[in-house]
């Protein structure tokens, strides 16, 4: 593969530092700002195909250009985003070079009298990382790349000192460019409302009732509706923005996914949703969001899985410009049924746990310099998918 303009990058990542003014600021004109930047990241992986046996290792690249264009003030704005994700791969090249892309629009609008409304769209074009795909479907040679679109909006009103409520809707599409992926394609109409009762000035209690339709368009088995099904949640929890030390929400409930077909095993249990975010000094934060749920198959033996994980981040700035980033992670997937796996059958079971280190340096509001580390491991029922992953990244970001 050719990597002779990388160089290139880099040196003009540098000179775009180098030049510029301790004091700079995003492009303003008038209520518009516009925002370029530009990443360029270098990684070592041990295990570039997160397989069990017969591991291969490689250095590769990704270079990530991006345009953020925002208008209007802080109660009333539009933003629009593009960027790119351009990977290069000294030695896997062929099985791996890719170049993924996302155009992200929004619209956040407040009226006097207290509506709100919301709107968002998120288009992607992007690929399964190797330690996500189901390696029994798809083979080493074989990328797995997708295209999806989330669209979705709310219309909130506050009712009155106390209460809130809001309306919401979200239309979300995915299909995939192999044939053997092919029964994951699927499109998901989701309305849900929310009342929310806020019993101290910044703290809400709050009572959410979901609904979703999901179609697998193009499942070809012999029971073709098999994957089609209906959802149901029912969730009440708390959520605040005490000030900007502390945010959060926590919810909790139950969720019903009853399939189309008599012969997939239908959903029924607690789930959660956790998101804080708390700083305990100027230079001390933790990061904690954690979910329970059932999420859509990809394994074409089975309907569905259910999916527990927890992620804790803290942010550590000991000196002035020096951000260090501690982070773990656990996930729990358990399959639904019994998957066929080399003419034997057993249920699938995964835990994947994941703990690294980021340290970034922020040598002005144009340049950050970082470096990383990342540690990986799947443990699953089924050999196949066992693995282990290190992953070290050296990072350059230039953005006004």
């Amino acid at each position: 593969m050719r990597l002779s303009y990388i160089p290139a990058v880099l040196l003009a990542v540098l000179l775009f530092s180098a030049f510029s003014p301790m004091n700079a600021d995003a492009l303003t004109f008038d209520r518009l700002q516009i925002r370029p930047s530009l990443n360029f990241s270098a990684f070592y992986d041990d295990n570039v195909f997160a397989v069990n046996s017969d591991r291969t290792e490689d250095y590769y690249f990704i270079i990530s250009p991006a345009l953020l264009l925002k208008y209007g003030l802080t109660e009333n704005k539009l933003e629009l985003e593009y960027r790119a994700d351009i990977y290069r791969y000294v030695d896997t090249g062929d099985f791996n070079d890719v170049e993924d892309q996302r155009v992200r629009a929004s619209a956040d609008l407040n009226f006097p009298g207290g509506l709100s409304i919301k709107v968002g769209d998120l288009l992607m074009r992007g690929h399964e990382l190797r330690s996500t795909e189901n390696l029994a479907i798809v083979s080493q040679s074989d990328l797995s790349r997708y295209w999806s679109n989330d669209l979705n909006a709310e219309i909130s009103y506050k009712l009155s000192e106390r209460f809130k409520a809001a309306l919401g809707y979200e239309f979300y599409l995915i299909g995939y460019n192999l044939d053997v992926s092919k029964f994951q394609d699927n499109y998901r109409h989701q309305a849900n409302v929310s009342v929310f009762y806020a019993f101290l000035p910044k703290t809400s209690a709050l009572l959410q009732g979901t609904y979703s339709r999901v179609d697998h368009y193009n499942d070809n088995s012999p029971d073709s509706f098999r994957f089609d099904s209906n959802e149901y949640w029912v969730l009440a929890g708390l959520t605040w923005d005490i000030t900007e030390k502390s945010t959060g929400t926590i919810k909790g409930g139950y969720e019903w996914k009853v399939f189309d077909s008599s012969d997939s095993n239908s959903f029924s249990s607690a789930i959660y949703m956790v998101s804080l975010d708390h700083r305990f000094t100027p230079k001390t934060s933790v990061r904690v969001s954690g979910l329970r749920r059932a999420e859509e198959t990809d394994d074409p033996e089975v309907s569905y899985y259910t999916t527990t994980n927890g992620t804790v981040e803290l942010v550590l700035m000991p000196v002035s410009k020096l951000e260090i980033k501690p982070q773990g992670s656990i996930t729990n997937n358990r399959y639904s049924g019994e998957s066929l796996i080399d003419g034997d059958e057993a249920r699938r079971v995964d835990t994947i746990v994941t703990g690294g280190i980021d340290i970034l340096y922020h040598m002005n509001k144009w340049f950050t310099i970082g470096a990383g580390y990342k540690h990986s491991k799947r443990s699953s029922t089924i050999t196949i998918y066992d693995y282990t992953d290190n992953t070290a990244m050296i990072t350059l970001e230039a953005a006004i």
